[in-house]
């Protein structure tokens, strides 16, 4: 049942990564989390060594500290650099968890990009999008969540402070 499904992702999501694969074993959903959080890793190596023999690179050492801290929370599945890297975009796929749904993995991801601005590290600035289900809505597959982030998208920059009441 749909439901069940959804209960049990938000169980898993609410989990640290590395306990999905202690429960892999018994639990058919936590297996096939684990196997695709094991491939995005191996792929990302690939690319590290694909960088580190061309002289190009496609995740900068500083993405890959924070694509690291972005997969060290509870609820991310994966996190990539984009393309052919540039160090200035990442892609986060995230979990519901069991309390809040997706409020609270984003909170917890969202808290660590907050933090990552430092002399040495660019601010990190999220733009949260969900999948479109209009089919003839010309959407390219992704819809912008809420105004402030269309209004982010469309002027290239944050979204401006929230008026205080």
């Amino acid at each position: 049942a749909p439901h069940e499904w959804e209960a049990e992702l938000a169980r898993l999501g609410g989990m640290a990564p590395h306990e999905w694969e202690e429960e892999a074993w018994r639990d058919e959903l936590a297996s096939t989390l684990w196997a695709v959080r094991s491939t995005c890793l191996e792929m990302r190596r690939i690319i590290r060594s694909i960088s580190s023999s061309s002289g190009v690179a496609i995740e900068p050492p500083a993405q890959t500290l924070l694509l690291d801290a972005t997969m060290a929370q509870r609820g991310v599945l994966m996190a990539v650099v984009p393309g052919a890297g540039g160090a200035d975009a990442l892609i986060a796929l995230i979990l519901p968890s069991a309390a809040r749904g997706l409020a609270d993995t984003r909170q917890r991801v969202g808290a660590v990009w907050r933090g990552w601005a430092s002399d040495t590290r660019p601010p990190v600035c999220e733009l949260p999008v969900r999948e479109s289900k209009a089919q003839a809505a010309r959407h390219n597959g992704l819809q912008l969540e809420g105004p402030q982030a269309e209004a982010m998208l469309r002027r290239g920059g944050p979204p401006p402070p929230r008026p205080e009441h």
